[in-house]
């Protein structure tokens, strides 16, 4: 009798790892909305969830009374092979029984925009002809439908016109984030769960370093994250590395998707991973792993810094709306930073043109003795007299 590849070495490490980090008690009676692209990651991440929801038969587990979507953005920005990764996830949701759900970018290329009714009787849409990883790893021809779903099939949410396309990193990244908040929050489900895995974080901690990131910025990606009171984003593969999740979904017999677009180098992400590091380990082999604890380092740093800042709020807060802080000369510009940071986080304002230099200033005004007043990015008003200093985001001017 052959042994179940489930109790694999392998997988049972990645099963390891995600319980280490997120407890299957936290989530088996909750919704849980995953993030999958049809990557390696993602589907990993997909089946581990659902394993470790499920438990193990004998062990006196409960059936879990919660639910997993299996959430699909379609950018569309390589046609055929967009849609058969749409189609790769779909299938692969169906066959374990969870809910699919899915969105397509505005405007984007598909190689079916006029196909026919997916419901119809007669619908007749082509293949695509791509390529997928096998349960050996090795690359195999496949052909998934790529129909492109009806705007009322079940599963699939409206395609949003009111946004540009986008082909940027960030643009698409924050495309996706909004996305499954949506979905989330639709099918009140607790957590969003995407498969970021170490050497993602190493990535991301290389692309701020060269873009110039304050400390925080080398923190790299965390693995909890609260959206809002009642939702929160977990990455419980942040600690293993791709080649593990790979050779854990071969032992296990799961295939998944390989985006031929991250060979290209005109994105930085791939360039880093693709050109960038493995030039560095050329004389440095432990390079990942040497960032991977220069990472965690930071990240105690960060958390040590983020309480220190906690308390200098609830010390010199004075009011919430508008926000009014006392100010003491001898203050800490960085403690006060991150706390002006968590201010602009929970007042929900926009973050995206404030500069360091613009933060340093307005830390600056919290440890001098100067009565000024200045506009910050975003419509904000700072106010600087005596002992006090007041935050407030100045009113939308009315067009009419």
């Amino acid at each position: 009798m052959s042994a179940d590849p489930l109790f694999a070495p392998a997988w049972q490490s990645i099963l390891d790892q995600v319980r280490s980090v997120w407890s299957p008690n936290r989530f088996r009676e909750v919704g849980i909305v995953v993030g999958v692209s049809g990557g390696a990651d993602s589907v990993c991440l997909l089946r581990a969830i659902e394993e470790l929801r499920r438990g193990r038969a004998g062990q006196g587990d409960p059936p879990a009374r919660g639910f997993v979507i299996a959430a699909h953005f379609n950018h569309g920005l390589r046609g055929e092979n967009s849609d058969a990764d749409q189609d790769f996830v779909q299938q692969l949701a169906e066959r374990r029984g969870m809910r699919f759900v899915t969105r397509r970018a505005p405007n984007a290329t598909s190689a079916n925009v006029n196909a026919p009714d997916a419901n119809s009787a007669n619908a007749n849409a082509p293949d695509a002809s791509s390529t997928f990883n096998d349960a050996s790893g090795s690359k195999s021809s496949s052909r998934f439908t790529a129909t492109k779903l009806a705007s009322d099939t079940p599963g699939e949410q409206p395609e949003r016109r009111d946004v540009p396309p986008v082909s940027d990193e960030a643009s698409m990244s924050r495309q996706r984030m909004a996305f499954l908040t949506e979905t989330a929050k639709q099918y009140g489900a607790r957590y969003i769960t995407l498969g970021h895995s170490r050497d993602d974080n190493v990535e991301t901690v290389l692309h701020h370093l060269f873009r110039g990131t304050g400390p925080a910025g080398l923190a790299g990606i965390g693995d909890v994250r609260s959206i809002e009171s009642d939702l929160v984003l977990m990455r419980p593969l942040l600690s293993v590395d791709r080649q593990s999740i790979r050779d854990a979904l071969t032992q296990i017999g799961q295939a998944w998707r390989e985006d031929e677009s991250n060979q290209s180098t005109l994105y930085t992400r791939n360039w880093i991973r693709g050109e960038l590091l493995p030039l560095i380990q050329t004389r440095y082999p432990g390079a990942v792993d040497a960032v991977s604890r220069a990472i965690a380092g930071q990240r105690q740093w960060r958390s040590t810094m983020e309480q220190l800042a906690q308390d200098w709020s609830h010390e010199r807060q004075i009011s919430d709306d508008p926000a009014v802080f006392h100010r003491d000369f001898g203050d800490d510009q960085g403690t006060v930073i991150l706390a002006m940071q968590h201010l602009w986080r929970s007042s929900g304002w926009p973050r995206g043109g404030m500069s360091g230099q613009h933060w340093s200033r307005l830390a600056d005004c919290f440890i001098s003795a100067k009565d000024e007043r200045f506009s910050l990015p975003g419509e904000i008003d700072v106010v600087a007299r005596g002992s006090q200093i007041q935050i407030a985001r100045l009113p939308t001017p009315n067009k009419d």
